[in-house]
């Protein structure tokens, strides 16, 4: 319910970037997507590191080599001092975002770059 909600709040900026193929306006596509089963659109990763201030990678099935990892930083950078969390995220190209697990290295430490990341999706887990 966060990215809705985010939606919603940062309207002026975010409205731009919505596009409605049966011509609902931006309240009613915000209305929709806060209701539970509706997948995530190509803003719903911007609005997350937004409203959570994390940089999010999506690791992506694109065959361009340039676009293999997408990052998409938040609107605002970290305070003075302060640290950005990194989250990756698995993309089928155009159909679905996935979640990932860290292989091989301690969830609770900090990663060098050379980590190797599984996506997996909840129909994996039934």
């Amino acid at each position: 319910m966060v990215c809705p909600t985010y939606f919603l709040l940062d309207a002026d900026r975010l409205r731009k970037f919505t596009r409605t193929d049966n011509g609902e306006d931006y309240e009613a596509y915000v209305k929709r997507m806060a209701c539970n089963g509706v997948w995530g659109d190509n803003i719903t990763p911007q609005a997350a590191a937004d409203a959570y201030g994390a940089r999010i990678y999506l690791v992506t099935t694109y065959e361009d080599e340039n676009s293999h990892i997408i990052q998409i930083d938040p609107a605002e950078p970290a305070p003075p001092g302060g640290t950005l969390a990194d989250v990756y995220l698995g993309f089928i190209a155009e159909v679905h975002y996935s979640s990932t697990l860290l292989m091989g290295g301690d969830a609770d430490s900090d990663s060098d770059s050379d980590s190797s990341f599984s996506s997996f999706s909840s129909s994996d887990s039934d």
